[in-house]
């Protein structure tokens, strides 16, 4: 064969493989429609948002766009618990017992009162200010739906773990929190060797949205 023959068959063959190209690419990237596959034509579309990798469907309704599984925890309202092991033995009962609190000493530093957050936030690091001989802390998280997170803890924080703070913000989500801690001196039995001291009750506002992802929705093309 020639070389002009030769160069005659090479473009042929680039020109089919071209051809072969595009049409993949009309199908899947503009095809859409009301079904939604990877379009941009339809009002059921998925789009993209690049970055993370994350996909993100279009509401039919005009509203936000949404990410991850929105649904709150089912099941009846409860309390959990957590106990630091540096608290002294007995220091659940200890608080129990100790009868109504006093106020004025224990003041909550962080997070802000009234501050608003996604139910998605990573979990809050509750800080307070040190009480001169306290050696428990019972750090309060409750939601008027009857549920509630509980802490006890030698130090002015409290961090809850990932799970339980996942499940109380679900709980909590379009409602508040209600934070409040109490500081005691207590003996190798848990028993207060001094009164019970307590802050003011704080909220944290919980809304019911997500913070991984909103944007105005796109126009759909003509």
């Amino acid at each position: 064969m020639n070389e002009t023959g030769c160069i005659l068959r090479y473009c042929y063959l680039g020109t089919i493989v071209a051809s072969v190209a595009c049409a993949k690419i009309n199908g899947a990237g503009l095809g859409g429609g009301s079904g939604g596959g990877a379009g941009t034509g339809g009002s059921g579309g998925v789009i993209d948002a690049g970055g993370n990798g994350d996909v993100f469907t279009a509401p039919q309704d005009g509203g936000k766009f949404s990410a991850g599984d929105a649904s709150a925890p089912s099941g009846p309202p409860g309390p959990r618990h957590t106990i630091d092991p540096s608290v002294p033995a007995g220091a659940v009962q200890g608080f129990e017992n100790a009868g109504a609190p006093t106020g004025g000493s224990v003041q909550v530093v962080y997070p802000d009162p009234d501050a608003v957050v996604p139910r998605d936030l990573a979990a809050i690091d509750v800080q307070w200010n040190p009480v001169t001989g306290a050696n428990a802390y019972r750090v309060s998280l409750s939601v008027d739906t009857g549920d509630s997170l509980t802490g006890y803890v030698s130090n002015a924080h409290y961090l809850p773990t990932a799970d339980d703070w996942k499940w109380l913000l679900g709980r909590a989500a379009g409602r508040s929190i209600r934070i409040q801690v109490q500081a005691a001196t207590l003996d190798a039995s848990g028993t207060p060797t001094a009164l019970v001291r307590t802050s003011a009750p704080q909220s944290l506002r919980v809304s019911k949205d997500d913070a991984r992802f909103t944007t105005p929705q796109r126009e759909e093309l003509s």
